[in-house]
């Protein structure tokens, strides 16, 4: 009984023992023990973008031929290049002998130009671990790929619809593209456009090669509505650097309007933190950290449906609206036309669309409501108010004349007064800004006397600085 059960034994542990081999052959060989699961897991770590570890999977003939820092440079480039996705394979065929094995596989992948179809042939074969590895050379990224060739799109092209697409020269985008600091993999921006214009994103998409990335950036809603009136902001320059501390070469500064007059209260600080780290990256100590700290939100009395309605009226005439509350005082709107596009100028505006702004003849870019002007008729009633307040005038003083063209005498030579309208009932206050008769203006001013008036001028703010968020030009006569 003693033998048999220590036959027994005996057998027992030597089926443990072959179990234990076999279990830890394959547990040490199994996933590079099967050449197609191989080729899988190689696409795998391609879709990935796992081009370190794509390395280790090459046999040593490959490695001694090819430095991991130039494999995964070459494969890199060149797939997202091409804005590579979704790669897939489909095996074809597959002969195994003697440790090496030929796949000849079907593969279709996603690029910027479209889908991609070809068929090609993997080798792999195993090492003293008896595991497969691959015989790489570039062929496997494109079968008609060599070692030395380079994988371009039909950049002169691509530059042309760019070009057309952001009214830019093809000059300008492709200085862009020769940087200095530009390379094969970089992503170069080009022009910043609008959130809202997705037509023109989805236009610029079509091209190959052309990615869209969000940042924040300020835009204005109302546009070309009230352009003069928000104004913009702008990269600083080295002037505007030294007159501002605080500010840095990359900061963004108001330029004119609201953006300008306000940029004390609408600047917030960038967060920043300043601090030591080891050799090993850790961080040891901070030596200074300051938080992020939003703008001041500044809330307007302008009715944006007014300001609209005004603008699309008088948009295309020279012209201007003010519209005020009188009982409060409230700028409701301010409109000048012809306007430009605002949100150009803080998103980029390109030299050509600069020099057509620029030279127009009708200055756009001029804040008609900030500048002065002589106001005509709009001034009789400021000429009626100084007389009866100065009880220089009444509304029942009338003047006695006739026809359209007066003066005074014969002192006053060839110059007359003249009015457009004629009107029965007496020339009185009334009918005379009813009519907006000159003459009876003109006569009213000689007796209420120019002393009197410019008196009351002055009393209406005229030759001083009004106190108002936009700097208006001083009133004067």
């Amino acid at each position: 009984m003693k033998n048999k059960k220590g036959i027994i034994i005996a057998i027992i542990l030597v089926v443990i023992l072959i179990i234990a081999i076999i279990a830890g052959y394959f547990f040490l060989n199994g996933e590079n023990s099967n050449p197609e699961q191989v080729l899988n897991d190689y696409i795998a770590k391609i879709n990935e973008e796992k081009y370190d570890e794509m390395y280790e999977m090459l046999d040593e003939t490959s490695k001694q031929n090819l430095s991991q820092e130039d494999f995964v440079t070459r494969n890199q480039n060149i797939y997202q290049g091409i804005d590579m996705s979704n790669m897939q394979i489909e095996i074809k065929n597959e002969e195994t002998s003697g440790g090496k094995s030929n796949i000849t596989y079907q593969t279709t992948m996603n690029t910027s130009g479209g889908e991609v179809s070809f068929e090609n042939t993997i080798t792999l074969t195993k090492n003293n671990e008896r595991q497969y590895k691959i015989a790489w050379s570039s062929n496997l990224i494109f079968p008609e790929l060599n070692d030395t060739d380079k994988v371009r799109e039909n950049q002169e092209e691509s530059i042309q619809k760019i070009a057309e697409l952001l009214n830019m020269t093809t000059d300008a985008v492709s200085s862009k593209l020769q940087a200095s600091w530009v390379k094969e993999d970089s992503f170069v921006p080009i022009k910043m456009v609008s959130l809202d214009e997705t037509e023109l994103k989805e236009n610029l998409l079509q091209i190959p090669g052309v990615k869209i990335t969000t940042i924040g950036a300020r835009t204005y809603p109302l546009g070309e509505a009230a352009s003069h009136l928000t104004g913009y902001v702008q990269a600083i320059t080295q002037e505007e650097l030294k007159e501002n501390p605080g500010y840095s070469s990359s900061s963004s500064i108001g330029k004119i309007g609201l953006e300008k007059q306000y940029e004390n209260r609408l600047k917030g600080k960038d967060g920043i933190e300043i601090y030591i780290i080891d050799e090993e990256e850790n961080r040891k100590s901070t030596i200074v950290k300051q938080e992020k700290v939003d703008g001041e939100d500044i809330k307007l009395t302008i009715d944006s449906n007014l300001q609209n309605k005004l603008y699309n009226e008088l948009k295309n005439d020279e012209g201007l609206f003010v519209v005020m509350n009188p009982e409060t005082g409230e700028i409701l709107a301010l409109v000048s036309t012809p306007s430009y596009d605002v949100n150009k100028m803080t998103l980029g505006i390109s030299n050509t669309e600069w020099k057509e702004l620029s030279g127009d003849e009708r200055s756009p870019m001029l804040a008609r409501f900030l500048q002065s002007y002589c106001p005509g008729s709009t001034f009789k009633p400021i000429t009626g108010a100084i007389g009866l307040s100065t009880n220089t005038l009444t509304t029942e003083d009338t003047f006695d004349y006739s026809g359209l063209s007066w003066q005074k005498d014969s002192s006053w030579g060839t110059y007359n007064i003249t009015t457009l309208t004629a009107y029965s009932g007496p020339k009185n206050l009334r009918n005379a800004l009813i009519h907006s008769d000159n003459i009876y203006f003109a006569q009213a001013a000689l007796q209420i006397g120019a002393t009197t008036i410019t008196h009351g001028l002055d009393k209406l703010k005229f030759n001083e600085n009004i106190d108002f968020a936009l700097n208006l030009s001083k009133s004067q006569y």
